[in-house]
């Protein structure tokens, strides 16, 4: 007979899942059963340590989820590993991430916070809130600080999913796993404050000899191109910095040796734009940056 999580003896990781007498060969921890459960909802989910770093290479999931076979060799080999989720058309949720500790007004902080559609709702060790919403057709970037307290995982973001446990405690769904409402869709406010980002112009990365990043507008057409999840998926040691980019290693003719630290720096702004910008010694050109991953 199947018990659920709230009969058992571990309360942190209160997943609200239903949990079965594990069969010979089967899998080897409850939080491997609530991650293979999720890889076969359809959400590109990967293994994450206690301090919220990934343990294996996620840059190509960004726009191809892992089949269940790999997940379950990734809990496998690390049976008491965190769940994350690649937010994005990938997931196909974009995620908005509220956290009061960095709202600079708390009155207008909670009165959006109020706001909210119903949507599944994850409650976070630091006392904020993961509201995960349907993501939209056509991508739309994870943009930190998109409002004091307010972040946007969308493409390219990841978020932990319960049971994951920090220092700090557990994350948990709102109101239990089994009364999660229907994914809504993306609030127009988020739409609007997003084409008020692009309308004005981008903010350059800047390299280590303080030159700015190259950039090129190349639109996406409608069900066809590329955009930032094909790009990611072409490089190497891809990590998201705190401002919405992404680092990664330098795949130009300069570094094919390899980068002891990551050298290219990447955006993406909605309207299509690129920006990307090696500040290695010797720097790539934007063109050999390009044709080295082919496009």
């Amino acid at each position: 007979m199947m018990r659920t999580l709230s009969e058992m003896p571990d309360r942190r990781a209160a997943a609200l899942w239903p949990w079965p007498k594990p069969r010979r060969g089967g899998v080897c921890s409850r939080i491997a059963a609530i991650a293979i459960h999720f890889a076969k909802a359809g959400l590109a989910v990967i293994p994450v340590g206690r301090e919220k770093r990934p343990l294996v290479p996620w840059a190509r999931y960004v726009g191809q989820r892992p089949s269940v076979q790999k997940v379950k060799d990734w809990w496998w080999q690390w049976p008491t590993a965190n769940i994350a989720m690649v937010t994005g058309r990938v997931s196909g949720r974009a995620v908005l991430d509220f956290d009061p500790r960095n709202a600079t007004d708390r009155k207008w902080f909670d009165a959006f916070l109020l706001s909210m559609p119903a949507t599944p709702t994850v409650e976070t060790p630091a006392g904020g809130l993961h509201f995960h919403f349907a993501a939209p057709a056509q991508p739309v970037p994870s943009v930190n600080g998109l409002r004091p307290g307010v972040d946007l995982k969308a493409e390219g973001g990841i978020v932990l999913l319960p049971p994951s446990v920090l220092q700090a405690g557990p994350y948990t769904w709102r109101g239990g796993y089994w009364t999660q409402p229907e994914l809504a869709p993306l609030p127009p406010v988020i739409r609007r404050w997003l084409a008020e980002r692009s309308a004005r112009t981008p903010t350059p990365l800047h390299g280590g000899r303080g030159q700015s990043i190259t950039a090129a507008k190349r639109p996406a057409p409608p069900g066809g191109g590329r955009d930032i999840t094909d790009v990611l998926s072409r490089l190497s040691r891809v990590r998201q910095t705190p401002r919405g980019g992404w680092v990664a290693s330098c795949p130009g003719p300069n570094h094919r040796r390899g980068d002891r630290r990551p050298s290219l720096g990447i955006a993406w702004t909605p309207e299509g734009r690129l920006l990307v910008h090696c500040f290695g010694a010797p720097a790539c050109r934007y063109e050999q940056i390009l044709g080295a991953l082919g496009l």
